[in-house]
């Protein structure tokens, strides 16, 4: 649970302490940087657009201190708690609070004032969001099994998350959240980095392939046309896959005229369950290439294989 995105695994912890993924990731914008968005569009709300944009403009540096104080102030808002920001002079001169906003926001010395009321609100666009969605998967046949929730990142410190996490699912699962959930993900990063098996096996979220301008196409031969020419995708990994270390994935033998000096195959992916066969920016990402060195002959064709393994 970062800043930008909600991302939630489900995996299975195995007798050797390894993880196999049973589910693809899913998750959605629901992280700390909505609940930041949110509280800025209120002090929108509050002050005046066009306030807000001329103390942006002329004052850069104070406008950059406001939203770290809302980045800092808003992780120690507990529930049903009030919010404290503090508001440079030039601009706190210039608020005067409009009546419809009087019973949430008030205006202090040094600082802006957010009922507890409206913090509630906020922060519960965003964990209904999460609570919804975390429903809705634990409801899957592939998520049968799950026997705990452990949340991890910076914003699984929020009070308001933890609540409503135990409030939602305490009595089916256990709950568990780390001592510093932020240090966390940096710490399992590490493991990962250090045990490359820690993770033994995952489900994609995507569909990935090679986009090639073909020629001809037989089974597994692939004739690749002119580079101008629209691509055609062909997949390596299919949507929702169960791949593990070291597998094979799949094969292609790609044809390439001789007078070519490199073989660059573009990766692409795409979110689609049934992916159409041309490519368009609509539909596809270009995530990547390979680009192979190719030996150079007078006749004939290259011939080149292509195995791909998750390692």
């Amino acid at each position: 649970m970062e800043s930008g995105t909600i991302d939630i695994t489900v995996s299975e912890v195995l007798a050797t302490g390894q993880l196999r993924e049973i589910y693809n990731a899913t998750g959605g914008p629901w992280g700390g940087n909505y609940i930041n968005d949110q509280i800025i569009k209120t002090l929108k709300a509050v002050i005046g657009w066009t306030v807000m944009t001329r103390f942006k403009e002329d004052d850069f540096d104070d406008y950059l201190e406001l939203l770290r104080n809302v980045e800092q102030r808003k992780r120690g808002v507990k529930y049903d708690s009030k919010l404290s920001l503090k508001i440079s002079d030039n601009l706190l001169r210039k608020i005067e609070i409009p009546s419809s906003h009087e019973n949430d926001v008030r205006k202090e010395k040094k600082s802006i004032i957010l009922s507890a009321t409206l913090m509630n609100k906020i922060f519960s666009s965003s964990v209904d969001s999460m609570m919804k969605h975390v429903e809705g998967l634990l409801q899957k046949e592939e998520t049968r099994g799950v026997s705990t929730i452990l949340l991890v990142g910076g914003y699984a410190a929020s009070d308001f998350v933890q609540r409503a996490f135990r409030g939602r699912f305490e009595k089916k699962f256990r709950i568990t959240f780390p001592l510093t959930p932020d240090m966390i993900v940096l710490k399992g990063a590490v493991i990962t980095g250090h045990l490359v098996e820690a993770i033994i096996g995952r489900i994609t979220k995507y569909h990935y392939g090679l986009g090639l301008s073909t020629a001809e196409v037989s089974g597994r031969k692939i004739s690749v046309g002119e580079s101008d020419e629209k691509k055609t995708f062909f997949s390596l990994i299919k949507k929702g896959q169960k791949i593990k270390i070291g597998d094979v994935i799949t094969e292609y033998e790609v044809m390439l005229k001789a007078k070519s000096q490199w073989a660059n195959l573009e990766v692409y992916t795409t979110e689609d369950d049934n992916p159409e066969t041309d490519i368009d920016e609509e539909h596809f990402t270009k995530v990547g290439s390979i680009n192979v060195k190719l030996p150079q002959f007078k006749k004939g064709s290259y011939s080149l294989s292509l195995p791909l393994s998750n390692e």
